[in-house]
């Protein structure tokens, strides 16, 4: 049975998580999600064994996430339910999610008719003395403009993110964001103060050309802001991933696969 997780559920999702991935960063996020009705849990025989997170994405599309099925329950289709039955609970044109390292859903959501369109890799760079830098912040407006003009958002589905939710940026959700630009216009650097499960203590580089000195300003704008980290979720693109390095970011070499579905 799939329904609403509600607050009793909380330490059944708790075991939950903690049998699929004893340091997943969802156990911090639990209670905010079963607070706000984003979290549906699958139930057999009584018993949680598998959850889902559907929610709206900044551009108002369906997204899907944290979805978590018990390793005893695995291969049983428990994970195609639950995207399924999110999927008709969105009633939205796109839905998308995010896959990361993981062959096994990628082939589930590919069958379930989802289209890879965007590859992407997290970095995280903790923040020390950061000297500060003189950059150009502009607008929603004017980065709209420079977004238009890049091959690389082109290539990765136009769209960026907060955390691992992606979305399609428009002149007033890039206005809810720190944009910068080279002098030159052509290239910039976007960074997101409030991504959720960061819970305050990290921002996000959003979007980011291939840039030293953009890259700099946002380590500056995020210390100003009294951030302890600077996550970015970025292109996979080798120039990039290793330009940020050089300026103290790390990184695993994951990759987060974005998948989509039109449902209408």
């Amino acid at each position: 049975m799939i329904r609403k997780a509600v607050k009793a559920d909380e330490e059944d999702l708790r075991r939950l998580c903690t049998a699929v991935n004893e340091e997943d960063y969802v156990l911090d996020l639990l209670s905010l999600w079963v607070e706000e009705g984003s979290l549906c849990v699958y139930e057999s025989e009584g018993t949680t064994v598998g959850m889902i997170r559907c929610t709206s994405s900044r551009d108002n599309q369906g997204h899907l996430g944290a979805v978590r099925v018990h390793p005893q329950y695995r291969r049983q289709g428990i994970a195609t339910e639950l995207t399924e039955y999110c999927i008709s609970q969105c009633q939205t044109p796109l839905v998308r999610l995010a896959v990361v390292d993981n062959e096994a859903s990628e082939n589930l959501v590919r069958k379930m008719g989802f289209i890879h369109v965007g590859t992407f890799t997290p970095l995280t760079c903790t923040l020390l003395d950061v000297s500060p830098v003189p950059y150009r912040a502009i607008t929603g407006k004017e980065a709209l403009s420079v977004l238009g003009k890049s091959r690389m958002f082109k290539e990765h589905a136009s769209v960026i993110s907060t955390s691992f939710m992606f979305y399609t940026p428009t002149e007033e959700l890039l206005n809810l964001l720190f944009a910068a630009t080279s002098k030159d216009q052509e290239r910039l650097i976007l960074v997101d103060f409030a991504v959720e499960e960061a819970l305050g203590v990290a921002s996000q580089i959003a979007y980011c050309d291939c840039d030293a000195q953009l890259v700099r300003a946002a380590l500056c704008e995020s210390k100003k802001r009294g951030m302890k980290e600077v996550w970015a979720i970025i292109p996979k693109e080798d120039a990039l991933v290793a330009l940020l390095k050089t300026l103290g970011f790390q990184g695993r070499g994951k990759t987060i696969k974005v998948f989509e579905r039109h449902t209408e």
